[in-house]
């Protein structure tokens, strides 16, 4: 014979509520021209130059390059940031 484990009732959890703070959205300058863009993450493509913020032209080869790949003393300085209208 088995013996059946006395069955518990369930505990119930008590409820927090969490206050959900809205994220502000994050302004990034385009490395190249300084335009500022809303909501930028990564590598994104300016408005403005219509240019990628991580893509670049190699200045040994010519080529296609990925700005994050280069070594230190490759990489282009970003260009200051545009003044606003005002």
């Amino acid at each position: 014979m088995t013996e059946e484990a006395p069955v518990e009732a369930p505990v119930e959890a008590p409820v927090v509520e969490v206050e959900v703070q809205e994220k502000e959205p994050a302004f990034e300058n385009c490395r190249w021209c300084g335009v500022s863009k809303e909501g930028a993450e990564g590598d994104w493509l300016c408005d403005s130059c219509e240019r990628y913020q991580d893509a670049m032209t190699c200045p040994t080869c010519g080529g296609l390059a990925r700005v994050s790949t280069l070594p230190a003393e490759l990489v282009p300085a970003p260009v200051k940031p545009k003044k606003g209208k005002g």
